[in-house]
């Protein structure tokens, strides 16, 4: 349990760091003519969100007793590692253009290298990672399961502003258009050889 704290501290920190870095790459990105960040009503609710979800790791962990099994613990904190390098691979590709933030920038450059090469939002396929491997490392499977499903809404209400907002940006439809959401082509293409070899 004492290591889980410190892990989930450790996550809470990292957070805290990248709200610092959104805002420094806003002001940043506002020095430019006709920069700003988006209204959204739905942010705020994804700020408690994922305050409440950290919590409610420990809490679940604490106060219902949850035990860690390496048999699931091990698998669950291997594919954060995973998500955690993806998001490090994600900040160093968008480097300044990153933000928590959706930012109005018509001379933003349209990212389509890295992590983007392959899907038109790996964040929210990150986050989404995180928020079931996180609390399943030590079996707080209720805020894994309820987590998932709320964050699932949160996304699917904030790309209606986002995707709208990137549509309107010179060039993305064609550069980025035909790229999925969440899943890459070569993925889907690997599980559907699986499913047929299955099959046969």
């Amino acid at each position: 349990m004492f290591l889980y704290v410190l892990f989930i501290i450790g996550i809470a920190l990292s957070r805290l760091y990248e709200v610092r870095l959104s805002k420094k790459h806003l002001q940043m990105a506002q020095s430019q003519e006709n920069v700003h960040s988006i209204p959204e009503i739905i942010y705020p609710l994804m700020v408690a969100f994922h305050s409440c979800w950290l919590l409610s790791c420990l809490v679940e962990v604490y106060w219902l007793n949850r035990p860690f099994f390496s048999a699931l613990g091990i698998p669950m904190l291997f594919l954060w590692l995973l998500a955690f390098s993806g998001r490090l691979w994600m900040l160093w590709t968008m480097k300044a253009s990153w933000n928590v933030r959706i930012v109005y920038n018509p001379q933003q450059d349209i990212v389509t290298s890295g992590p983007y090469r392959y899907l038109r939002h790996p964040n929210y396929v990150i986050v989404a990672i995180e928020i079931f491997c996180i609390p399943m490392i030590h079996t707080a499977y209720l805020t894994a399961l309820i987590g998932t499903g709320l964050n699932a809404l949160l996304i699917w209400q904030r790309l209606k502003t986002e995707e709208a907002y990137l549509a309107s940006l010179p060039g993305y439809s064609q550069k980025m258009g035909h790229l999925p959401r969440f899943i890459p082509h070569q993925l889907t293409k690997l599980l559907q050889r699986w499913g047929s070899s299955q099959k046969n």
